[in-house]
């Protein structure tokens, strides 16, 4: 059992926030105001729910990083290293707005409004909230916009950040291997993935113990589960009560968080054995997959992947049963840019990690998809996922 807190480093997030001083310097900036959750997460490692009661992180340009919380935050935020001021207010709406205390701290800091970037154009409307704009709060035009930049800083995985995914893909494993070997005939599809989830959320406390700690309020580190039958020819089906039937496709999903990242694996199961179309249609979505990961290289562009994929597509006519893109990045969050779509000119470089999960819906039949975690490298690519492919170890018998 591991004795060392699977924790981001503080050098880790020092680097971030000196990359964002940098950028800041770069763009004649004195400031920036951050909302997002996520976005504050990654950057000094607070994590919190984002409720109707605004919070905002601003870091200046000359090394200032500070907080304006509710009443009831305060004491978490106060214990953070990276924090050297914090600005709490009594309660949301209260008698005064909470906007015109994060104007306070930004004034406390010496930071002009008019050289202030922010991450979005204000606190989001999230459970109720209401409040001015950044814009509106100082009487502006408008405010800079760090968002490209942002994501742009979040897309490359440093060293340390592929060890969690790591974890993470292994955890994830872990997890798909348990709730395969729980699916039956007869069951349904929320009990078996409720019971696998905590199988292996269990498993993972076994060997971690108090080395892990959840950062997300009320869920179960490692989620794993599945939608089956006909409904799996929709890419994002609501989960339903039907009992599991022999002939019946089920695709999966599997994650496990480490330090908030998260790898990604999905698989597509077969209850019973498949039929000649479910054979052909799972083998043209193994064959898209294995283009997409071998487009995967330092230098190309997102859209070279998917184009790659749809033209495999079009040749084989398959194109009415195609519903998304090929992936998209991940890491904190499930869906993150860039993206491997055809619209999306980023390029590839070392360190950016991606979904590979072309799919194939057909009315009728079912959904195919399997999804791995692709991590670009300095000359070619990566796969850190690694559960079977194949359909032999995916036919579950009834």
């Amino acid at each position: 059992m591991t004795t060392t807190p699977i924790e981001i480093s503080l050098q880790e997030r020092q680097n971030r926030l000196t990359a964002v001083r940098e950028w800041l310097q770069r763009e004649e900036l004195d400031g920036l105001c951050i909302f997002n959750q996520v976005m504050i997460a990654y950057l000094v490692g607070y994590h919190f729910q984002q409720t109707e009661r605004p919070v905002a992180l601003v870091i200046g340009a000359l090394g200032q990083q500070g907080m304006m919380v509710p009443n009831l935050e305060g004491d978490h935020v106060r214990d953070l290293p990276l924090i050297n001021e914090v600005v709490v207010y009594p309660e949301y709406p209260g008698l005064r707005h909470p906007m015109h205390f994060l104007a306070d701290l930004i004034a406390c800091f010496g930071i002009s409004p008019t050289k202030l970037a922010a991450d979005q154009v204000g606190y989001p409307p999230v459970w109720g909230y209401r409040g001015p704009t950044l814009a509106e709060l100082f009487d502006l035009p408008r405010v800079p916009s760090a968002a490209d930049f942002l994501a742009g800083l979040r897309s490359r995985k440093s060293t340390e950040i592929v060890a969690l995914l790591r974890q993470s893909a292994y955890w994830g494993n872990l997890a798909h291997e348990i709730l395969q070997r729980s699916i039956v005939t007869g069951r349904t599809e929320i009990e078996i993935g409720q019971e696998a989830s905590h199988a292996a959320t269990a498993a993972m406390f076994a060997q971690l113990g108090s080395a892990y700690r959840n950062h997300d309020w009320g869920v179960t580190p490692i989620h794993v589960g599945f939608k089956a039958g006909p409904e799996t020819a929709f890419p994002h089906p609501l989960g339903t009560s039907r009992p599991i039937q022999e002939g019946d496709l089920i695709v999966t999903w599997s994650t496990a968080k480490m330090a908030g990242y998260h790898a990604e694996l999905e698989r597509t199961l077969i209850v019973g054995e498949a039929d000649d179309e479910q054979r052909f249609y799972f083998d043209h979505m193994c064959r898209a997959q294995e283009i997409g990961i071998a487009a995967i290289q330092p230098g190309r562009r997102c859209a070279d992947v998917d184009q790659a994929v749809y033209d495999y597509w079009a040749a084989n006519d398959l194109l009415p049963y195609v519903r998304h893109h090929t992936g998209h990045a991940l890491g904190m969050e499930i869906h993150e840019a860039p993206f491997l779509d055809r619209g999306d000119e980023t390029i590839l470089a070392p360190g950016m990690v991606f979904s590979v999960e072309p799919g194939l819906y057909v009315p009728g039949i079912g959904g195919f998809r399997h999804s791995d975690t692709v991590l670009v490298t300095e000359d070619g690519n990566e796969v850190l996922t690694y559960y079977p492919r194949e359909l032999g170890h995916l036919t579950i018998q009834p």
